[in-house]
């Protein structure tokens, strides 16, 4: 199976999941993987999927606007972002950020402060920690700044939000490679090279940004006929041909440093983002993390749409964490 990285350690407990140390699936990860997206696959000690593709949210910007605006780098910090959408605004009269309202776009902004939604080796829920709730402060700064696009919190905001980029009636946004494909079909971005790529900006605390993507996994009852299939399709669909051709094809991102071609790194897309990956943040290996991002993005709407405010939101939220998570101490 095709898993998503977040599902290792809840599956590894359910006991689907066989684990990959030794097997023909695994023969190269030491010498080719990228070393943070082995940790994110490995999970009490034990490997249990090879990584297939992966991403990070990065900065998407629109290089001709910035140009007009008299921008001549990326913003580095929340507070330059700020002030460069003002001047997107008034130079080119187009919303020069826009925001998807998402928990997962959210995950910069704590990661900016140091924190994360918890803290598995110390067994605490972090989502209403001081640092938490300053790098919400920040996220509510931006949405209220001049030269913001208004926020979309309707069921639609994904694709409006990649509609008015692509079309660069928004001069940026906070998104992942998996968007790098349907971005070239966009009349803004008609020459590729159009296309910024930047890390995000930093929080008081530096920058961070998720580490995603999905791996290949065995399941852990089939039979030892099937393992050995399994082991063997998962070996030849991670390897560097493999990976290669599924990244020339899609403008996904490899796994692997050997898949990088000089070919693969001609995508303006691919080689934006595959900077960015070492500064990654793999997921918390805790089988319930995944499902923290719901409570979380219930209180972030809230909370970004002027319903609740940060640290009320925010104590609300780890409060049903508290409840996946009942052995965890909250703030």
């Amino acid at each position: 199976m095709r898993a998503d990285v977040g599902w290792t350690p809840g599956f590894v407990e359910a006991g689907f999941l066989a684990p990959l140390d030794g097997t023909t699936a695994a023969a190269e990860k030491r010498q080719s993987f990228k070393k943070n997206l082995i940790e994110q696959a490995t999970y009490q000690g034990k490997l249990y999927g090879v990584p297939q593709v992966t991403d990070t949210l990065g900065l998407m910007y629109n290089k001709e606007l910035f140009a007009k605006a008299g921008i001549t780098k990326a913003p580095a910090t929340w507070d330059e972002l700020k002030t460069d959408m003002a001047k997107v605004k008034e130079k080119t009269g187009v919303d020069g950020f826009a925001f998807n309202p998402q928990a997962y776009y959210a995950m910069p902004f704590l990661y900016g402060e140091g924190t994360d939604m918890v803290d598995a080796a110390k067994k605490q829920v972090t989502l209403n920690s001081p640092a938490a709730v300053k790098g919400i402060d920040t996220l509510n700064s931006i949405l209220a700044a001049p030269g913001v696009r208004k926020l979309d919190t309707t069921s639609n905001a994904y694709a409006n939000i990649m509609d008015a980029f692509n079309s660069g009636k928004v001069a940026a946004i906070i998104q992942g490679p998996w968007e790098n494909a349907n971005v070239f079909k966009g009349a803004a971005f008609k020459d590729k090279n159009n296309l910024g790529i930047a890390a995000l900006p930093a929080g008081s605390a530096g920058q961070g940004a998720p580490l995603g993507g999905h791996n290949l996994v065995a399941y852990a009852g089939s039979d030892a006929k099937h393992q050995e299939a399994s082991q063997k399709f998962i070996a030849f669909m991670t390897s560097a041909d493999s990976q290669t051709k599924v990244a020339l094809a899609n403008g996904t991102l490899p796994t692997r440093d050997d898949a990088y071609t000089a070919e693969v790194n001609a995508n303006p897309g691919i080689a934006g983002y595959s900077p960015l990956l070492a500064a990654g943040k793999p997921r918390q290996p805790l089988a319930q993390y995944s499902s923290l991002y719901t409570p979380f993005e219930t209180q972030l709407i809230k909370i970004v749409s002027k319903q609740e405010g940060t640290k009320p939101g925010l104590d609300k939220a780890a409060a049903e964490a508290k409840k996946l998570l009942p052995e965890f101490s909250t703030q």
